[in-house]
């Protein structure tokens, strides 16, 4: 598995619904959540595991979590794997 994973909550999350399984699963798994633009408000802004908005207008931490991620990854493959599998790319 991930040693440092990291979920990109895109705008699918609030256009199905599905915050709740959202949630649940960082939650299970302890996993920290960026939200693009169009999912913010995917998890609640004081969640411990929301590390905010990601990109030129997002939060140092969520930057400095998706810059993690891309190291990890060491692979363009894999990291766009790892984006595409929480954000929505149909607009």
């Amino acid at each position: 598995g991930a040693k440092r994973p990291l979920i990109i909550a895109g705008g699918g999350i609030l256009y199905s619904q599905a915050w709740a399984a959202l949630r649940s699963f960082a939650e299970q798994h302890g996993i920290p959540v960026t939200e693009t633009q169009a999912g913010k408000s995917s998890l609640p802004w004081d969640h411990p595991l929301n590390l905010g908005a990601v990109g030129v207008t997002g939060s140092p931490a969520a930057n400095v979590g998706l810059v993690e991620v891309q190291v990890a990854a060491r692979s363009l493959r894999n990291l766009i794997f790892a984006i595409l599998c929480s954000a929505s790319v149909d607009f």
